[in-house]
């Protein structure tokens, strides 16, 4: 799968009943918690592709699940239509909507009991520690205290709900213009809804902001969209540094992912200028 950029995922064809699965190799043992976890969760109450096997993980692998295949398009940022995205905001409306009366089973943190401005931090914290050593100092610092800063005057966020993590075209599979399915639940967890608005910003509304304004009209459909001018710039920050640290952890900043590296260090760069 091109688009697959964490984890490793195959589609498989089978030539005696004409079936098709897909197979996703995960990246790490939380992944393939999140991504089971999620996938059985949601399997009644929202479109997802159902689970067909797995293989959990042991000393030697990280865990592989054998996944239904559903028949349909998987878009680019660039085709994305004005009714796409209409579809794209009622679709994560609906996922944010769904109770979070359960206690995940790869956290075991009761969602009563959850901080939702310390998951900022802890998400800051986490994306300095990996890219410490790889991109300057006074860069990192600069993060730090802006988002430390700018965290202090948000009253709250809008949550807890299940949050995607990864939301963008390249996980929503569309067929005949009209939404099928939602993939990729390997980031999951229960969060602030704002997180997948910044995903939003960062994958899709930077390039094409003609987008912006129908996707959260379809989000307002069905969920009150959430005050994003005073969040937005901490995400940007804070998805800039995750999306570095992603490709050091992966040891792909100088390769495969080489422009996602450099490409979030200028868009700080440029942030603080």
């Amino acid at each position: 799968h091109e688009d697959a950029i964490s984890s490793n995922v195959y589609k498989l064809d089978f030539s005696k009943n004409g079936k098709s699965l897909i197979l996703k190799i995960l990246f790490s043992k939380l992944k393939f918690s999140r991504e089971f976890f999620y996938l059985n969760k949601l399997k009644n109450i929202f479109p997802v592709p159902k689970i067909e096997n797995f293989f959990e993980p042991t000393i030697e692998n990280k865990g592989a699940i054998l996944i239904e295949y559903i028949d349909g398009s998987i878009l680019k940022a660039s085709e994305l239509s004005d009714d796409l995205s209409y579809q794209m905001g009622q679709v994560l409306a609906k996922l944010h909507s769904i109770p979070v009366d359960f206690v995940e089973d790869f956290s075991k943190t009761d969602p009563k009991n959850i901080d939702l401005k310390k998951k900022v931090v802890d998400y800051l914290n986490e994306s300095l520690l990996e890219c410490k050593g790889y991109v300057e100092d006074s860069l990192l610092e600069k993060c730090e205290r802006f988002v430390l800063k700018e965290l202090e005057f948000i009253k709250s966020l809008a949550g807890p709900c299940i949050v995607h993590r990864d939301f963008r075209p390249g996980n929503v599979i569309f067929k005949n213009n009209s939404f099928k399915a939602v993939i990729d639940f390997e980031n999951a967890m229960i969060s602030y809804a704002e997180e997948d608005f910044g995903s939003m910003q960062a994958l899709v509304w930077n390039k094409y902001p003609n987008t912006k304004q129908s996707f959260l009209k379809g989000y307002s459909t069905i969920k009150t969209v959430p005050d994003l001018d005073n969040v937005m710039p901490i995400l940007t920050v804070v998805k800039a540094l995750g999306a570095i640290g992603f490709t050091i952890v992966r040891k792909t900043y100088k390769n495969k992912h080489k422009l996602i590296f450099k490409n979030n260090i200028d868009l700080l760069n440029n942030f603080f200028k």
